[in-house]
């Protein structure tokens, strides 16, 4: 008898978010298999996908993976969606409440620092070199803290560890997801240009760790900010953030060294940080943080490598926050 008739497996990925409501999930893997024989392609940046023309219906599947990341069930299981096996369009639409949401809004802060970075940063540690390969992000479906372990790379475990609930048990949110996700990346992209994990110990025991905290915290919020907008209220409230409120060295001094609002003076109280400094970018900041492993050594690092009419009061900014 003759074959079918070939046909385009074709259709749209999206996800809820709790912020922007339903939105594409931008250059996801979509994968489509027929007996052995499997098609993938990229999701473009609204979610669309057309595979390869196959004859029979296919099995649809998303592999949470890209060449620099991928993302894991847990610490060593690849994450995947199983869709279904259908001759026709697959639309999905991926609503709270499940482990593939998570991993979804995951998938998006990490292609945003990655692969939509327009922010003049450099991007996290890619794949390929010796010894280098890509960053595996092991996601828990419990509560706790996210953390990364660049010592992890070595026997393949994943160097960022991130968790779906909040210590209610609820999920987290999306936004903070995404932060999250950018937040830990950071890190890893810190790590790659000269800070250590013996500096971060050093730094640990002895006061609190600024530098680390403080770069993540700052890439974080101008990332997820030109995202989300000033709706990310978390992060903007932390710019509302008495001095005795901000611990553990997660400081707004990035935000601070960016924006023109000065805390203090906004808020006409001293238990607030007071913050002259404006104008400098992100990708400035970052440019004098290489090599440097202090708070001092990066405060001098940006007074002595550009010209700033603000930069008299780096010294106090600064000791806002470590005196």
């Amino acid at each position: 008898g003759l074959l079918p008739s070939k046909w385009t497996p074709k259709g749209r990925i999206t996800v809820q978010d709790d912020i922007k409501g339903k939105i594409g999930v931008p250059q996801v893997s979509v994968h489509g298999r027929w007996s052995i024989h499997t098609e993938t392609c990229l999701t473009d940046a609204n979610g669309n996908f057309t595979l390869p023309q196959f004859r029979y219906e296919v099995n649809y599947s998303i592999k949470w993976e890209r060449r620099d990341f991928d993302i894991r069930e847990g610490n060593w299981g690849q994450a995947w969606y199983n869709g279904p096996k259908q001759k026709g369009d697959w639309n999905l639409h991926i609503t709270k409440g499940g482990m593939s949401w998570v991993y979804a809004h995951i998938h998006r802060g990490a292609w945003t620092y990655y692969y939509n970075n327009t922010f003049g940063i450099k991007s996290p540690p890619t794949d390929g070199k010796i010894l280098k390969q890509r960053i595996h992000i092991g996601v828990m479906d419990k509560s706790g803290r996210a953390h990364y372990f660049d010592f992890n790379k070595f026997w393949l475990s994943p160097q960022i560890k991130m968790f779906a609930k909040k210590d209610d048990g609820n999920w987290r949110k999306s936004e903070d997801i995404f932060g999250t996700t950018v937040h830990e990346l950071a890190h890893a992209s810190h790590w790659e240009i000269g800070y250590t994990y013996g500096q971060y110990l050093v730094d640990l025991i002895f006061s609190e760790p600024f530098l680390p905290e403080s770069w993540a915290q700052g890439v974080e919020t101008v990332i997820a900010t030109n995202i989300y907008g000033q709706e990310w209220s978390w992060k903007w409230n932390q710019q509302r953030d008495k001095l005795s409120e901000i611990t553990q060295g997660y400081t707004p001094i990035v935000w601070d060294l960016i924006d023109n609002k000065n805390q203090r003076y906004l808020e006409d109280d001293a238990a607030y940080p007071i913050d002259k400094v404006s104008g400098y970018t992100l990708a400035q900041l970052e440019k004098a943080l290489y090599g440097v492993k202090t708070w001092n050594g990066w405060r001098d690092a940006i007074r002595n490598m550009y010209n700033n009419p603000t930069e008299d009061y780096l010294n106090e900014l600064f000791a806002n926050y470590k005196k």
